[in-house]
């Protein structure tokens, strides 16, 4: 896993993006809160930035943000107030399993320090192979923390991932054929 920081510049983009185009909507299930859509926003447009290609047209959601030697990304962040550890999970909303993407390169935004850790990249295909899906009402824990699922949910553990060190061990997985 490696940091990238995340400026003011960074917050106010997603913010502004957040309030012009609803970037989670989707043909079914629900769209995230707005925060959920900022968060979202930043992870998308630093790895966009820090990769130097296009990000993919929001107004159509397709299931991915950029294309990189033709593989379809779909950059995934969940919001935390601390570092991420390799027992966390990835989790990901089954609706979503039949979009285009045929990666996931999930991070995680430290919203106290402004920080967006990369945790790492897989294919489609391996994460559903190795995540378990929790049914809606299924009782899970965040730390110590009892809360109820609201929806159906996949989860998968960092440690699953190619797990990168470096910006360059990123482009390089990105860039292979």
């Amino acid at each position: 896993m490696f940091d990238i920081k995340i400026t003011e510049y960074d917050i106010f983009k997603a913010k502004k993006e957040a309030n012009e185009i609803n970037k989670g909507k989707s043909t079914i299930g629900r769209n995230g809160t707005k925060e959920e859509q900022i968060i979202g926003n930043i992870a998308e447009n630093k790895i966009v930035e820090i990769l130097n290609v296009p990000k993919a047209n929001k107004i159509i959601d397709d299931g991915y943000d950029i294309k990189i030697n033709n593989k379809l990304i779909d950059v995934k962040c969940m919001g935390r107030k601390f570092k991420p550890k390799l027992h966390y999970v990835a989790n990901f909303y089954p609706r979503q399993k039949n979009y285009k993407a045929n990666y996931y390169l999930f991070t995680s935004y430290n919203k106290n320090l402004k920080i967006l850790t990369v945790c790492g990249l897989i294919e489609k295909e391996k994460y559903f192979e190795k995540a378990k899906l929790f049914k809606k009402g299924t009782k899970r824990f965040s730390g110590q923390t009892p809360f109820t699922l609201e929806d159906d949910l996949y989860e998968l553990e960092y440690s699953y991932f190619t797990l990168l060190k470096s910006l360059q061990e990123l482009k390089n997985k990105l860039y292979e054929n």
